[in-house]
């Protein structure tokens, strides 16, 4: 994937390096034989939450896997990161879990049953609610957030009597 200079390039292989000895690398894309600064576009599975590059924003085209047993235990790894979460979704067909990860998900967007792609510019805030969107003094009056559910039904309407 492409990286801005080099310096980005340097550091974004450094990570890939270093994730590709503790873990398992998936290679997704061959970085180009262009000019211009690359890296391979790859996925890292097994990798240890508490690992010091999996705590780390990569800002590449690197993707890390975690396993987490309950939802629970995913919103508490993904909540715990070093950085700020700007977007977190969830695919379920469970109210439950949509209600849960609402309320307990700490990012600035969050989207269920949908991408996570497709924020409105000046509409919805853009990172985590207790540091981004509002003037400092105001942060500890407001908690400014975004949720956008999606349910899609399958299925077939049956006409009733109450459904004329």
């Amino acid at each position: 994937g492409p990286l801005i200079d080099g310096r980005a390039q340097e550091r974004v292989q450094k990570t890939i390096d270093g994730l590709r000895r503790i873990t398992r690398y998936h290679k997704i894309l061959s970085r180009p034989e262009l000019p211009g600064h690359y890296v391979d576009v790859g996925v890292f599975t097994g990798v240890p939450h508490d690992h010091p590059l999996a705590r780390e924003e990569t800002f590449g085209p690197v993707l890390l896997v975690f396993y987490a047993p309950t939802l629970e235990s995913a919103l508490t790894m993904a909540n715990d990161a070093d950085f700020d979460l700007l977007t977190a979704g969830i695919y379920t067909s469970r109210t439950d879990e949509w209600d849960y990860f609402e309320r307990n998900m700490h990012a600035g967007n969050l989207y269920l049953n949908r991408p996570i792609v497709g924020a409105k510019v000046n509409k919805q805030p853009f990172g985590n609610p207790t540091k981004v969107g509002c003037p400092e003094r105001l942060q500890r009056l407001v908690k400014e957030r975004a949720c956008t559910r999606h349910l899609a039904l399958h299925g077939t309407l049956v006409d009733t009597p109450h459904h004329k």
